[in-house]
Order: structure tokens, then C-alpha cells, then sequence
């Protein structure tokens, strides 16, 4: 399991939601609408299956080019808890 974190512009944020929202990968979808501030825009973090990653990575990756993506694995996440 992966957990991303990405800022996407406002206008592309509908976009990515539809992309998340249909991938049986993805979990823990988390939306927090104009709470970026450099570069500004949406925060969007989710948890993805590794296997169904980089399908869900490329298909972000075609309309939100400008947006800024970190993932670190979630295991990394929890040991640090």
C-alpha cells in the first residue's frame, strides 16, 4: 500500500477525483479543497494498492501535469507513529 499526497489546481481537482473514485486500487480518498499554498490549489491524499498504482499514477499523470505528487509507502508511515 502506498499513501500519495498531490496539490492539484482547482480546476483539475474534478478531474482526479474521477480517476480515484473509479479505481477499485484506491482508499482513504481525502479531499481538503484551497488548503495548498505553494504552489496553491486542492490537497488530495489516498491510499493506493501497489499493484494497481502505477495505473492510477499514469492516468493522474495525463491531465494534471502541473500537479505536484510525494508518496511514500504506508508501511514507512505507520512505523514512524
Amino acid at each position: 500500500m502506498l499513501h500519495v499526497r498531490l496539490i492539484a489546481p482547482p480546476e483539475s481537482t474534478e478531474l482526479v477525483l474521477q480517476v480515484l473514485e473509479t479505481s477499485p486500487a484506491v482508499t482513504h480518498l481525502c479531499v481538503n479543497e484551497q488548503s495548498a499554498r505553494k504552489p496553491s490549489g486542492d490537497v488530495v491524499s489516498f491510499d493506493v494498492a501497489r499493484e494497481g498504482a502505477t495505473s492510477v499514477l499514469e492516468a493522474l499523470r495525463g491531465f494534471a501535469a502541473d500537479a505536484i505528487a510525494y508518496w511514500v509507502p504506508s508501511e514507512a508511515i505507520g512505523s514512524a507513529i
